[in-house]
C-alpha cells in the first residue's frame, strides 16, 4: 500500500495597503469598544472587589479604571470582558522525571537539593481561571472562559 504524501502549497502572506490596515484596526476597535452585558464573578476571592485599570490597547486609548464586585452586573468593553476571561488565570506546575520524578510518579512535588534547575522538568498542569465574565447576550466567539488547558513544557 502506497501512502501520498500531501504537501501545503507554500502560500506567501498577502500584503495590505495601509488604507486597508487602517480600516481594519478601525472596524476591531468599534468591535473591542462594543459594550457588553454580562455578569462578573471573582472566582478566586467570592463576594470580593477586584480592581484594575485598563486600556491603551489601541493607540489613542485612555486608561480607566474598573472596581468590580463579585455577583454584580455589568456593562463593559468587549475587550475588557475578554480580558477578564481569559488573561485572569494562573498555572498550576508539576514536576516530573529526574530521580525523585522517576521513583515516585509525575506528581512530585518536593524541594529541590539545590544542585539542579529548579524550573527543570516542569510543565503546566492546569490553568486555574481568577475571574470571569459571563455574558447575558449571545457572544458568537471570543469572551468564554472555557476549560481550554494549553500545555507548556520546560525541559
Amino acid at each position: 500500500m502506497q501512502q501520498q504524501i500531501l504537501q501545503k502549497p507554500d502560500e506567501t502572506p498577502k500584503k495590505i495597503s495601509k488604507a486597508e490596515l487602517a480600516k481594519k484596526l478601525e472596524s476591531m476597535r468599534e468591535r473591542d469598544h462594543e459594550l457588553v452585558t454580562g455578569i462578573f464573578r471573582y472566582i478566586e476571592k467570592p463576594k470580593g472587589k477586584l480592581s484594575f485599570t485598563f486600556g491603551g490597547k489601541y493607540p489613542g486609548d485612555e486608561f480607566k479604571r474598573y472596581d468590580l464586585i463579585d455577583g454584580q452586573r455589568y456593562k463593559l468593553p468587549r475587550m475588557v470582558a475578554r480580558h477578564l476571561n481569559q488573561n485572569c488565570y494562573y498555572v498550576e506546575y508539576t514536576r516530573i522525571g529526574g530521580k525523585l520524578g522517576m521513583a515516585s510518579g509525575n506528581e512530585t512535588f518536593m524541594a529541590g537539593t539545590g544542585n539542579e534547575d529548579t524550573y527543570a522538568n516542569m510543565y503546566a498542569q492546569n490553568k486555574i481561571h481568577r475571574t470571569e465574565f459571563r455574558s447575558l447576550e449571545f457572544m458568537d466567539d471570543d469572551i468564554s472562559a472555557g476549560p481550554d488547558i494549553t500545555e507548556i513544557v520546560y525541559r
